[in-house]
Formats: structure tokens, C-alpha cells, sequence
């Protein structure tokens, strides 16, 4: 009896390690997902102003209503972050369930979860060129989406507005995918951490490079990949598994929130034109160091905390993402049909029905659009991709 006894206890171990390796579901991050998800919605929501047409106390208002609304967009760094951390996870713990990294069932997953609702996003952007003049995309345009080369297109090309516009960020995210996992399969954790940290060092450099023109603007969109190091370190780094409370969450993402605000004034100083690369890329990093403490606010908060609505939503936000151009001009169409028409002049009026009635209207009909297409483009797919699934994360 004695000598089965350490047998007895040493059985059930493995099975209890191997169950926590392969499992990776964090429902405060689905709360989080939605919180980058409506600070883009409303960067594109919100009414713009033109700072210079105002003075006295009234520019300053309006400066900061600016910076607020461009602020926003910085929820794009967010999800950056976000998904270098999951996939530095997820990886990690197959890494070390298995010994090795599967980058064919990898690839496989990606494409399962990214590519049916993007191609399908792609031709409706086609099949609505008819629509409006602005909707129409030249063919150097239409291949840069279909080669996941958009946000380069842009950069060498100048920024073109289409209901389709916010997935040149899928482009990068693809990129990302491309490389990382490669990185992980062949470096240890110690190799990838110092990966990390060189890049996290390297990208600012490139604002010191001497270039003007066009390259400066390839420059700003290199610059967005030095938010994918920040997300893998925070994974590869060691970290406490406790919860902070909810005072001290709060001051995080306060934190963060004033650090956005400062970093876009800094990158936008009067509210309307760039500042000089160099000051945009220090404006990049004080951003950085924004969004890393806002997104280590939900990190360490408490699970328990996140409704099942918000987890909902951010279960939801790949679709939320992408239909958010066509929510909000379904809503300014329904507004104007209703009588409630805009002035562009930043009235109280204008935005008494832009955030009254316009946003909350773009906002539902977003959420209705992302709803429908999880239920019936999304999970068929997903689904599928869990065949392929090492480490197990939230189910569908």
C-alpha cells in the first residue's frame, strides 16, 4: 500500500497541470475589447471641428474636444496590444504543453477567424462604389485589401474614405500573424523578451531618420507595429495573478486615458495639423505607455466584474469593428429622413443630434450588424477553427 501511495498522488497532478496549459479565457479582456471597440466608434462618431475657426476661451474648448475625439483612435493601439498579448499566450502554453509550436494548425486558426467576414466586408465595399462617389476605390486600392497591404497602400498612397476604411488595420494584424508565431516556434522566452524590448527601443529611432514627404507617413504606420512587442512582453514577462481593486483600476486607466490625451496633443498641438515627425513619435510613445496601463486596468481587475452583456460585446467586436462605418451612415441617413438635420457648424444643436440621436442610433444599429454576423458568417467558422485549437480559450 505504502509504495502505490506516491503513484496515488503523483496521477492526478499532470492531468490538473495540463488542463490549466491548454485552457486561456480572461473575461476581463472581453470588456476590454469593447472599450477599444467604442473609443474608435466614437473617434469616428463623434462631430470634428476646426480649431483654427475659433478664439479666445472658445478655441480651447474647442482644442479639447479635438484632442478628446482624435484621442479615441488610440483604441486601435489597444486591440494591437491586446491580441500580441493572447497570441504570446496562447502560444506560450502550447510551447510549453508540447514542446513546440503547430504554425500550419496556427495559420489555419487565423485564417478561420479573420478572412470570412474580411472578404465578405472587401466585396460589399466593392458592390457600394455604385452608392457615392466617395466609395469608390481605385484598383491599387481593391489589391492592397485583397493583399492584406493596405495599410502600406496608405502610407505610400494618402488615406482615401470608404465604408471599408478601418481594415487597413487587419492588414497589419495579418503581418504581425505572418512573423510572430515563426519567432516563438524558434527563440526561447529569455530571446523573445530581449526581441521585445529591442523593438520597443528601435521603432522610436525611425523618427530620427532624415525623411520628408510621403516616407514620413510610411514611418507613422511602421510606427504602429511597436505596439505588438508591448503586448507579447506583457505576456512573456512574469506577473501576479491577483486582482487590483476597483480603485486602483480606476486610477490606471485614468492614467492611461490622460496619457492618450497628452500624446495625441503633443503628436496634434493646435488641434489640426501634425507636429514634426519626431515630436509625433514622441507623441507615439507617450501613447504607448498609455494604452499598456490602461490595458493592465482591466488585466488586473476582477473577473467577476464583467457582465455577461460586456463579455457579450466584446465577443463581438471583430464584427463591431468593421461594421461601425456602416452603422453610423445608416444613422445619418435615418436623421436626415427624421428632419434632423445637421448645420456643420459645431452648434448645440449639431450636437445635441450627434450625440443624442446619432451616435446611440449608429451605435445600436453597429451592434445589431456585428450580432447577426456572429451568429450566422462568424461561429460556422469558428466552430471549424476549434478543431484546430491547442490551448482552449472561450467557447463560441
Amino acid at each position: 500500500m505504502h509504495e502505490d501511495e506516491p503513484a496515488a498522488v503523483a496521477v492526478p497532478a499532470r492531468p490538473v497541470i495540463a488542463a490549466k496549459a491548454r485552457r486561456l479565457y480572461l473575461p476581463q479582456l472581453d470588456t476590454l475589447r469593447f472599450f477599444a471597440f467604442l473609443s474608435v466608434f466614437f473617434y469616428h462618431g463623434l462631430p470634428s471641428n476646426d480649431v483654427s475657426s475659433h478664439s479666445g476661451h472658445a478655441r480651447t474648448v474647442a482644442l479639447l474636444e479635438s484632442i478628446v475625439r482624435r484621442s479615441g483612435a488610440n483604441g486601435v493601439a489597444l486591440f494591437f496590444v491586446l491580441s500580441a498579448f493572447l497570441i504570446t499566450e496562447l502560444l506560450k502554453r502550447e510551447k510549453e504543453f508540447s514542446g513546440t509550436i503547430d504554425l500550419k494548425k496556427f495559420y489555419v486558426r487565423r485564417t478561420l477567424r479573420i478572412w470570412p467576414l474580411y472578404f465578405l466586408m472587401v466585396a460589399i465595399g466593392l458592390m457600394v462604389q455604385p452608392l457615392s462617389p466617395g466609395f469608390r476605390m481605385s484598383v491599387t486600392e481593391i489589391v492592397s485589401f485583397l493583399l492584406f497591404w493596405r495599410n502600406w497602400d496608405l502610407a505610400l498612397h494618402g488615406f482615401s474614405w470608404n465604408p471599408i476604411s478601418v481594415l487597413w488595420t487587419v492588414s497589419a494584424e495579418e503581418q504581425f500573424y505572418l512573423v510572430w508565431p515563426l519567432l516563438q516556434r524558434i527563440l526561447n522566452r529569455r530571446t523573445m523578451i530581449a526581441v521585445c524590448v529591442s523593438l520597443l527601443v528601435l521603432f522610436p529611432l525611425l523618427g530620427f531618420l532624415p525623411v520628408t514627404g510621403r516616407p514620413a507617413s510610411v514611418v507613422r504606420v511602421a510606427l504602429y507595429f511597436m505596439f505588438f512587442p508591448a503586448g507579447g512582453l506583457l505576456s512573456l514577462l512574469p506577473r501576479k495573478s491577483d486582482a487590483l481593486g476597483m480603485g486602483r483600476c480606476l486610477a490606471l486607466l485614468a492614467a492611461g486615458a490622460g496619457l492618450w490625451a497628452l500624446g495625441t496633443w503633443v503628436g496634434v498641438p493646435d488641434g489640426d495639423h501634425e507636429a514634426p515627425l519626431r515630436l509625433l513619435v514622441l507623441g507615439d510613445e507617450v501613447t504607448l505607455l498609455g494604452t499598456v496601463l490602461i490595458f493592465l486596468a482591466f488585466l488586473r481587475s476582477d473577473p467577476n466584474w464583467s457582465s455577461g452583456g460586456l463579455r457579450y460585446l466584446g465577443k463581438i467586436s471583430y464584427g463591431l469593428y468593421v461594421f461601425q462605418i456602416f452603422g453610423m451612415l445608416a444613422a445619418s441617413r435615418v436623421t436626415d429622413w427624421m428632419g434632423l438635420l445637421t448645420s456643420g457648424h459645431h452648434s448645440l444643436k449639431d450636437l445635441a443630434i450627434g450625440f443624442g440621436v446619432r451616435l446611440p442610433l449608429g451605435l445600436g444599429l453597429t451592434i445589431g450588424m456585428a450580432s447577426l454576423s456572429y451568429r450566422f458568417i462568424e461561429t460556422p467558422f469558428l466552430n471549424l477553427k476549434d478543431r484546430f485549437t491547442v490551448v482552449r480559450s472561450r467557447s463560441v
